[in-house]
């Protein structure tokens, strides 16, 4: 017997939702992969023919630059994890996604923003930022 989250399904026909989602999904990874490459073609020689393919007036991104881009990208993925995390628990307690829990993390996006941008305001975001 099989050990696991859900039982295998064996012999079940593939349906045509079945098929356009592996599609789907199959697009998606490989549109994410060429914008990776082209990203990383542009950083190493922002001369060859992907990176001018890619973006025509590239000059690469300066050392700042990456690094925010870098931080975004961590705190961007780090708000979805968590919010990924809290419908999880919501659902396992209550059986069924609420969405009205959607005005607890809007309550904490906007107390961020408003919380930076006082900080901004007062001089004090930039200096003591990472």
């Amino acid at each position: 017997m099989r050990q696991g989250w859900a039982p295998r399904r064996t012999g079940a026909p593939r349906t045509g939702v079945d098929q356009f989602l592996t599609v789907l999904r199959v697009f998606a990874v490989g549109l994410v992969l060429i914008g990776l490459a082209a990203f990383i073609a542009q950083e190493i020689n922002t001369d060859n023919a992907f990176a001018r393919w890619a973006n025509p007036d590239a000059t690469g991104l300066t050392g700042a630059q990456f690094r925010g881009l870098v931080v975004s990208g961590i705190a961007q993925g780090a708000m979805y994890g968590l919010i990924a995390l809290g419908y999880s628990m919501v659902y396992g307690v209550l059986g069924f996604i609420n969405f009205a829990h959607g005005e607890v993390f809007m309550m904490g996006a906007m107390t961020g923003m408003i919380t930076s941008n006082k900080l901004a305001d007062a001089g004090l975001w930039e200096s003591n930022f990472i």
